[in-house]
Parts: structure tokens; C-alpha cells; sequence
């Protein structure tokens, strides 16, 4: 898709549907922990339509099997994480002038697999574990070619699916840091990490919310922070696997749910959307409910749908306003947001917000006729158009309208 320059896919994920769809992601990412928060075990995979209300409800059905020590450790966890990011980091940055973030992550787990060893929660208390980490990485070597015909249908829904999620992802943190991205490079970044791992028996790689917020939220900047994690999970890998046997797995889920506590801010974009543009509140709406309702591949295929119908919509239906001058300078402006304007006798300025398509030169043609019912202009006219809203021009349509208006008291200006 790099070759092929495919980065253009990107322009559809806008940041009113990044955000909706991330923030349904997170809702499935949330409900994934619960299990393992409350160490509930055999419950039955649920995939389409409706699956994390099904999940919810699996969960709940299956309450009175929990473990109320994994859910007292995890509520312990989340309020170490809570404390140390919201009170400690700040007073310790402010009165202690540390340069970096205090890694609670980090402390947590060092703490929770310590105590965990020494009291044996897996055997005592039935708490579930990390349990064995294998060592030792598998020997390099060729992919199984014959099979390509076979997958390639599969490899390449896979692909799309891992790229949109991964720019879209990459979009809302860049906003988020400031800085930006380059889509083009995302794709042969991930298209080179694909090709490197078909060596090896895994599974094909992704971006992953919740991993990705943990990062975010321990004060990463940059791609530099995954030299440092992939190293230290070769040493895991290598040599230090079996001491992280005994870690609790509620831990891990408390450091995720804590790491999603910034998604929900995201649902105060709502109220600034709707004074904004009902549309993007709309497209922000549409992609949380599909993600929610559905799941996280199907959402986002019914949010980039609805994106792209809003954008027809918009050029079906595009607006048009009557612009006056105002006063005391060169600029015509909307003359229904202006107080201080001023109308010149024959001469009337429309702006029409919209590339003229066949889809909207009617629209564009009755706005034309509504204002010059309305102008009732004595004497011959010039009607100026601003193209500021064209991109580009329907040759054969604009021909069409300046011949209707070519009656001999008219003349049309673009």
C-alpha cells in the first residue's frame, strides 16, 4: 500500500471520527479487563453485532464466581495508579522539579509480583498469574509460499484494518502532543515490520489501544521509548520471564483501565461539536455507537461510510450565503452575521459554499433565482459569484446558469 501511495486513505479519518471510534474502542478494551479484574474464567467469546453488551452480561450472569481477592488487589492497584499519577507525580514535578514522570507502572509491578511470590496468591488465594513466560527466541526462516493464494483475501482485509486503525490512533495522539504524522511513512513502517516478522511463528503486529495509552500515560514523546520497551522484553524474553511468573493479572488490567481514564474526557467534545457543526457531531456520534454496537473492525468500516455520506450530503446540500461589503474596506462578508455592511444598488455578491457538480447545480440555480426575487434590482446588474467555495467547476453546468441569467439585464461574474 506504500508503493501504491495509498496514504491518501488517511484524509477520510477526521478527527471528530477518530475520536468517536477510539473512544468505542476503548469501551471494548475496558470491558476485555473486567475478566480478569474479577478473575472469572470460561466465559464464552462473543463476537458481531451487540458483543460488549453480551460480554457485560456474561460478566454480571457470572458475578458470584469472582474472586474477591483479585478484585480487592486490582481496586488497590488502580488506587496506587491514581494517587501516584493525580497527586504525587504533580507535587513531586512542582516542589521536586523532576525532570520525568515517576514509572508507578513500572513500581506496581515490581511490587505486586514481589508480594505475590512471597504470599503465593496463585496457590493460596486461586488468583490468577502471569504464570510461565517462555524464553528463548524460535530460529529464523522462510515463510510457507504455497499458502498465499489461500490467504491473500484474508491478508488483505487484515491490512486495511490494521492501517486504518493504526493512522487513526496515531492521528488522535499526534493531536494530542502536537505533532504530526506522516501516513505514507506509517505504511512502509508497518508494511517493513510485517515482512521482518513473517520470518518468525507470530502473529501478524498492530497497534494496540490499550499498550498505546499505557505509553502515553507514562510520558512518552516519541517512537524512541520503543527501543527501551523492546529491549527490555528481549531481556524478558531471554532471561528474566520466570520471575514475572507470579504477577497478578488483575495488575495488568488495573494499569489498562487506569490508562483509559482519558478517553472518557473525550465525550466533553460533544457539547463544543454541537454549537460547532451538527454534521461532525453527528460523525463523532455515529462512530462511537457502531464501535459500541458492533465491533471495533466493523465500526470503523460504518464510521469512515458515514464520514463519506456526510460529505455528499454537504455537497448535495451545500449553503449559500448573500454577501455585502463592509463598510470601510474591500472584504464582502455574509451580510446576516455583519451589522456595520453595505448594499450597492445593481450589484449582487452570492458565495456558494460548495464545488458546483451535477448533484447541486439545481440547488445552485434556484439559490440564484431565490436572492434575484429578492434583489428586484431597477436597472441592469452585475452578479459576481465567489468561487472561494469551487474546487473545481462543472464546465457544461456553469455554462448553462450564465446563459439563464444572460436575459439583458443581468450579467453573471465568477
Amino acid at each position: 500500500m506504500g508503493l501504491l501511495h495509498l496514504e491518501f486513505i488517511a484524509t477520510y479519518f477526521s478527527d471528530q471520527l477518530v475520536s468517536g471510534f477510539s473512544t468505542g474502542a476503548s469501551m471494548h478494551v475496558f470491558v476485555s479487563q473486567l475478566k480478569d479484574i474479577f478473575s472469572i474464567h470460561g466465559l464464552p467469546k462473543r463476537s458481531g453485532f451487540g458483543q460488549l453488551f453480551l460480554q457485560i452480561f456474561d460478566i454480571i450472569s457470572h458475578i458470584t464466581l469472582s474472586n474477591p481477592y483479585s478484585v480487592l488487589v486490582a481496586i488497590l492497584a488502580i488506587g496506587f495508579l491514581l494517587a501516584g499519577k493525580g497527586i504525587i507525580d504533580p507535587f513531586a514535578k512542582k516542589k521536586l522539579r523532576l525532570p520525568m514522570s515517576i514509572p508507578f507502572e513500572l513500581i506496581l509491578v515490581i511490587t505486586a509480583t514481589a508480594i505475590s511470590s512471597f504470599f503465593d496468591f496463585h496457590h493460596n488465594y486461586k488468583m490468577s498469574v502471569v504464570n510461565r513466560i517462555p524464553t528463548g527466541l524460535p530460529v529464523p526462516k522462510l515463510p510457507n509460499f504455497h499458502l498465499i493464494p489461500q490467504l491473500v483475501g484474508d491478508a488483505i482485509g487484515i491490512a486495511v484494518v490494521t492501517i486504518a486503525i493504526h493512522i487513526s490512533l496515531a492521528k488522535m495522539f499526534a493531536k494530542k502532543l502536537n505533532y504530526e504524522i506522516d501516513p505514507g511513512q506509517e505504511l512502509y513502517a508497518i508494511g517493513f515490520m510485517a515482512v521482518m516478522s513473517s520470518f518468525f511463528p507470530v502473529y501478524p503486529a498492530a497497534c494496540s489501544l490499550g499498550r498505546t495509552l499505557v505509553n502515553v500515560a507514562t510520558g512518552t514523546k516519541t517512537q524512541l521509548s520503543a527501543v527501551f520497551s523492546s529491549a527490555l522484553l528481549f531481556a524478558v524474553i531471554l532471561f528474566f520471564g520466570q520471575y514475572l511468573s507470579t504477577l497478578p493479572m488483575c495488575v495488568l488490567s488495573a494499569i489498562v483501565i487506569v490508562a483509559l481514564r482519558g478517553m472518557l474526557r473525550k465525550f466533553g467534545e460533544l457539547k463544543r461539536l454541537w454549537f460547532l457543526s451538527t454534521i461532525d457531531f453527528l460523525i463523532w456520534l455515529v462512530s462511537f455507537v457502531a464501535t459500541v454496537g458492533y465491533d471495533v473492525m466493523q465500526g470503523l468500516a460504518i464510521s469512515i461510510g458515514f464520514a463519506l455520506m456526510t460529505t455528499v450530503f454537504r455537497t448535495q446540500w451545500s449553503r449559500w450565503h448573500l454577501l455585502a461589503n463592509l463598510t470601510g474596506t474591500n472584504d464582502y462578508r455574509d451580510s446576516e452575521r455583519y451589522h456595520s455592511v453595505t448594499h450597492y444598488d445593481g450589484i449582487c455578491v452570492l458565495r456558494f459554499d460548495s464545488p458546483l457538480l451535477f448533484t447541486n447545480v439545481d440547488r445552485f440555480k434556484r439559490a440564484i433565482y431565490k436572492v434575484l426575487a429578492e434583489w428586484r434590482a431597477s436597472r441592469p446588474s452585475l452578479y459576481p459569484v465567489d468561487e472561494g467555495g469551487f474546487a473545481h467547476l462543472a464546465g457544461k453546468n456553469f455554462d448553462d446558469v450564465s446563459k439563464q441569467l444572460k436575459d439583458g439585464s443581468r450579467v453573471l461574474f465568477l
